[in-house]
């Protein structure tokens, strides 16, 4: 019997060994101590994420208590998530992302002239350029004390794996307070051509309360989130030795898919069952039971990807879990899909990138990612 544990060190440097067991012997793994049932085939995973009817994101369905703090569109359903949702797509809609994503860059080469090109962390400079990335794009200030945010971020990735460590949550609370305190004020008075000034809210109704919430998960989704990925598939890139190579790469939207489905930094999410259903594997699933659908291994299901423990940058149809599926697919998807070409891109066109040292992974399991990246920089 396989124990899934993945705060386990040998799990948290190679969960794709674990994922691959279950998806072949217990594809459907009761999990004693989430009280939860792992999902880890990609025909599984899929249903549960594109039938919200059956698969709830909203835990109070079945009675469980959500903190007024948790309540975003990551966990309300429809018609109240549609409502959300809309608002943020029409200011996506307006907002000048190319002019944003040059500044990006821009903040990027930037650092580089900062940092010692002989061994610096590439997690750090990637954590800052995103905070910076993500402030500019609400149109909030960005923070004086940028390793107070950075940290605040932690606390919050850290506190998604609750569960499995229940000591977690409180620091996670804290840290979602914290950022929270970082938007609310700006909801009046941000830059008329920011995402928040493009939002409309209204000012005294609890559409406000749900908004703050939804733009700070979008700011972790938009910083800590693409932070991870991004350190995730750059350790990738480096183990493949592409970054070194002599020729630059031109890293398009298909290669930035492969590289989430491969190593991208989202690997479960949870849903709540509210009403028996029959997954497609056969497994019945009763009212009231909670599932997890673990994506990153979805992500590897030999019945979906061919060779799908191989890196094949042009692999094409790639139906990849990585950015969700269905009402709560991530609604910045096509812009995470375009920053990671444009900054990959830059980074492979103006450095040969080296490995300075082993990566040092971070004890989380519901977002993958690295502490410490050392890397050198060499200018083309």
């Amino acid at each position: 019997m396989v124990i899934f544990d993945p705060l386990a060190p040998e799990m948290l440097e190679d969960p794709y060994s674990t994922y691959a067991i279950l998806r072949s012997g217990d594809p459907v793994h009761w999990h004693d101590g989430l009280k939860a049932w792992v999902l880890t085939g990609h025909r599984d995973c899929l249903y549960v994420l594109q039938n919200p009817d059956s698969f709830s994101c909203d835990f109070r369905k079945i009675g469980e208590v959500t903190p007024p703090e948790f309540l975003s569109i990551q966990t309300v359903d429809p018609p109240l998530h549609d409502s959300i949702r809309k608002r943020l797509i029409s200011a996506l809609r307006r907002m000048d992302t190319g002019s944003w994503l040059d500044g990006v860059i821009a903040t990027a080469e930037k650092l580089t002239w900062e940092v010692d090109h002989d061994g610096f962390d590439f997690i750090e400079f990637l954590e800052q350029v995103s905070t910076h990335a993500m402030c500019t794009f609400l149109g909030i200030p960005v923070p004086a004390d940028q390793a107070a945010t950075r940290a605040a971020q932690r606390d919050l990735t850290l506190s998604m794996d609750a569960g499995l460590e229940p000591g977690r949550a409180s620091a996670g609370r804290a840290a979602r307070a914290f950022l929270s305190e970082m938007i609310d004020p700006y909801l009046d008075k941000s830059r008329p051509d920011s995402f928040i000034g493009h939002i409309d809210h209204d000012r005294h109704t609890d559409m406000r309360h749900y908004l703050v919430n939804s733009l700070r998960a979008f700011f972790v989704a938009g910083s800590s989130s693409t932070s991870s990925t991004l350190g995730n598939i750059t350790d990738t890139l480096l183990r493949h030795g592409l970054l070194a190579e002599t020729e630059p790469m031109a890293i398009d939207a298909a290669a930035v898919n492969e590289l989430v489905r491969y190593s991208g930094a989202v690997q479960a999410v949870s849903r709540a069952v509210v009403r028996e259903i029959c997954l497609p594997s056969g497994h019945q699933i009763h009212e009231g039971d909670v599932v997890v659908a673990v994506v990153a291994s979805a992500n590897r299901d030999q019945e979906v990807f061919r060779d799908a423990d191989e890196l094949r940058l042009d692999r094409s149809p790639n139906p990849h879990l990585g950015f969700g599926r269905g009402v709560h697919a991530c609604t910045g998807a096509h812009l995470a899909l375009t920053l990671g070409s444009r900054m990959l891109t830059w980074l492979s066109h103006n450095f040969v990138m080296t490995p300075a040292g082993p990566p040092e992974r971070r004890p989380t399991a519901t977002m993958r990612g690295l502490d410490c990246l050392p890397v050198r920089l060499v200018r083309r």
